[in-house]
């Protein structure tokens, strides 16, 4: 969960930055703090979790794992298109910091606890 928080942290720095160019362009336009940038990363990593379950109590071939990370791109989008009522190319542009960020945040966290 610490690295969901570091994220949404990370998250909504880069945020800030794309609301710069994005913001104007919008009448609607939400800004996205710290907790909404964790709970995009939360929700993502939940799911990939259960994948994960899914596909280990099943016994099904591990590299279907690979394709749970696509979760980190569609509840992202998801999130910004249906709910905050994004256009689609701010959507697409926003959702696709989040596998980055969401990634580089895990691995420090897999350094440290790794061997735990």
């Amino acid at each position: 969960m610490l690295h969901a928080v570091l994220a949404g942290f990370i998250l909504s720095l880069i945020y800030k930055l794309l609301d710069r160019k994005y913001a104007k362009d919008d009448v609607h336009h939400v800004e996205i703090d710290w907790y909404m940038g964790f709970a995009v990363v939360i929700t993502s990593s939940i799911a990939i979790t259960l994948t994960s379950v899914a596909v280990s109590s099943f016994e099904l071939p591990q590299f279907l794992l690979i394709f749970s990370y696509l979760f980190y791109l569609v509840i992202p989008f998801s999130i910004f298109k249906l709910m905050i009522d994004y256009k689609s190319k701010p959507a697409i542009i926003y959702s696709l910091w989040v596998p980055l960020v969401a990634i580089l945040s895990e691995i420090p966290f897999v350094i440290l606890f790794g061997n735990a």
